[in-house]
């Protein structure tokens, strides 16, 4: 993201997934979380009662699940950063970890030393984008520069994801749509976001779910495999990066994207079910006229 707004002529299209472009802001999120402790969230079944005294969850334990799930605004409801999603919970008690770990960038790269909980203002956080060191923030969304050259930009974010929230995508993507439409841009022929179902950080998918994750490309099969998986389909709908290519040479913006799951995602070398993904804000429908486990039997709408 930052490369195509400060090099747009470098590029034709760009690929990114699950990124952290708010650098100070994901630094602080991470210290954050592990600040407010973590739970499941299963609220209405396991709050505490009279009749209820163990193996619940008390007041302050749904105080604490909702700080989580919330934004993490300021008084005035400015995002300061996006709250975890449903569906992350599975990884908590891992992507959460330590204040020591969590804290390491935010002393020894914004210089801030000694943090505690009561440290974390809008105040320091301010300074912390005021500093932003080595320009990392990919926060000016105007990218009319790179779009106006015929630039293509591929997004996804898996929605299972709690090391960088899915939300933080979906703001990106709103402020560039409203900087795109100032420059009288169609956002859609540029840049496209999809949600994963499942998707945890980049790859994988929680055992509880066995969701459809696997969209290939470059980081996906280039860091998680030395092998083709059996059956695996080359076309532009299924492979991320096929995709991207299609679009920049064929000028057509995809109309959806195919996800599959592993009969064995421990072992992942036959894929399995599949299903259509769509650009957001379209989501997938299932038709209810066939098997939910067959892309033939979705459909984009809007909602």
């Amino acid at each position: 993201m930052k490369s195509i707004h400060t090099y747009p002529e470098d590029y034709d299209g760009a690929m990114a997934g699950a990124p952290t472009w708010w650098m100070t802001h994901q630094a602080f999120y991470n210290y954050k979380q592990t600040t407010i402790g973590g739970c499941f969230f299963h609220p209405e079944a396991l709050a505490c009662s009279s009749n209820k005294t163990s193996n619940c969850l008390t007041a302050p334990k749904l105080d604490t699940l909702h700080k989580i799930y919330n934004d993490w605004t300021t008084f005035d409801q400015d995002l300061i950063y996006p709250g975890a999603w449903f569906g992350s919970e599975p990884t908590w008690n891992t992507t959460f970890g330590n204040q020591h770990s969590k804290s390491w960038y935010i002393e020894n790269i914004l210089g801030f030393k000694n943090l505690t909980a009561q440290d974390l203002t809008y105040k320091l956080i301010a300074e912390a984008d005021a500093r932003n060191p080595a320009h990392a923030n990919a926060y000016d969304f105007d990218l009319s520069p790179f779009f106006n050259r015929g630039g293509k930009f591929f997004h996804w974010h898996g929605m299972s994801d709690s090391v960088v929230p899915p939300g933080s995508s979906v703001y990106y993507h709103h402020k560039a749509t409203y900087a795109a439409l100032e420059k009288g841009i169609d956002i859609d022929q540029h840049y496209q976001l999809y949600l994963i179902p499942g998707l945890e950080h980049c790859t994988g998918t929680p055992t509880c779910m066995s969701a459809l994750w696997y969209l290939a490309g470059p980081y996906q099969a280039g860091n998680f495999f030395n092998f083709t998986p059996a059956n695996v389909v080359d076309n532009y709908v299924h492979d991320s990066f096929l995709t991207l290519i299609s679009w920049v040479e064929g000028g057509h913006a995809p109309s959806y994207m195919v996800t599959t799951n592993f009969e064995d995602n421990a072992d992942p070398t036959t894929l399995l079910h599949n299903r259509k993904i769509c650009p957001y804000p379209r989501q997938a429908n299932w038709t209810q006229t066939g098997m939910s486990i067959h892309e033939d039997y979705w459909d984009c709408v809007d909602m």
